[in-house]
């Protein structure tokens, strides 16, 4: 039996038919929101968001929250809404922190969660270049980066227990 079809992303992408045929009950497929292609995903969103909400926490104990200007928090929120509303997933609540560090950096994790740095911001010259920041970021949660980095890493971990019980 051909089971290529059933499971094509797993298939078309990874050797070892066997041992992804045994992994096809652990794992799935899902539709990546941006691309619409078939992609490998053992993640899903509620994983993605419960994995976003312990970095979530973690970054907030480590780096601290700016919370000096909150206008300039609510201006940053609403352009984060603006350009979450028009991503590839604009039912996803996209969730922002300004983050008290004067490095100049933006990063998002898994769920939505979208973290600027106050130094970033204080360099910033125009609301155009800050839209592209945030964008950047937006994107990495609409095309699942992540969770497809982390549906990789958990595989490779189970091809190896594999290899290692074999």
């Amino acid at each position: 039996m051909n089971f290529s079809r059933f499971f094509p992303c797993l298939f078309r992408k990874m050797p070892g038919g066997l041992l992804l045929l045994n992994l096809s009950m652990l794992s799935g497929c899902a539709i990546n929101p941006a691309t619409k292609k078939v992609e490998f995903m053992i993640v899903s969103e509620e994983k993605e968001f419960k994995i976003g909400q312990g970095v979530d926490k973690q970054v907030r104990e480590d780096m601290g929250v700016y919370l000096e200007l909150p206008e300039l928090r609510s201006f940053v929120k609403k352009m984060v809404d603006a350009i979450g509303r028009q991503s590839d997933r604009p039912e996803l609540i996209y969730r922002l922190e300004i983050i008290d560090t004067p490095d100049f950096n933006a990063f998002a994790v898994p769920g939505g969660f979208i973290y600027v740095h106050r130094g970033l911001l204080e360099r910033m010259n125009s609301s155009d270049e800050l839209a592209s920041v945030l964008g950047h970021e937006i994107a990495h949660v609409s095309v699942r980066h992540s969770a497809a980095q982390i549906s990789k890493s958990q595989l490779l971990n189970i091809g190896l227990i594999g290899l290692a019980v074999a």
